[in-house]
């Protein structure tokens, strides 16, 4: 809360508290899967960094879709923080000089903020969803 007015950032305040609220659902919601899919805690904590470095590559802000292979981009669908980022950047850069160009740089639309908000309620929502199915699979699985 404090780091945006240290940071002195300009974008609007609710839209950054918006975003970094979806970002951290989605990131929670990935995690809580791969939790349940497993069969312990030390499996989870092993498996996270397979789920969490590639969203660094698949965000797109280090490495350019372009630069990643055809058969694996379609990842970037599935990786929150190239969601997040997206409306990240967005909020903070639309009205910056040389922020179009760095939105454009990194393929932020205006037009689809709405989709960036509704692939990562998606995303928290439907891995919530998937990990309760995996939770109750296990239940049968342990009471039969």
């Amino acid at each position: 809360l404090v780091a945006y007015w240290m940071m002195a950032m300009q974008g609007n305040f609710g839209l950054h508290i918006l975003g970094s609220f979806c970002i951290s659902m989605s990131a929670a919601s990935t995690a809580l899967l791969a939790a349940c899919l497993v069969k312990d805690a030390k499996q989870a904590m092993e498996a996270a960094p397979g789920l969490f470095v590639p969203q660094i590559l698949f965000a797109g802000f280090f490495i350019k879709m372009e630069l990643i292979p055809v058969w694996m981009r379609w990842l970037q669908y599935i990786c929150s923080l190239k969601w997040g980022m997206n409306i990240l950047l967005h909020t903070e850069f639309k009205d910056v000089p040389g922020g179009p160009m760095l939105l454009e740089f990194n393929d932020v639309d205006e037009d689809y903020m709405w989709l960036y908000y509704l692939v990562l309620v998606l995303i928290a929502v439907g891995f919530r969803s998937l990990a309760a199915i995996a939770l109750t699979r296990k239940a049968k699985a342990f009471y039969n």
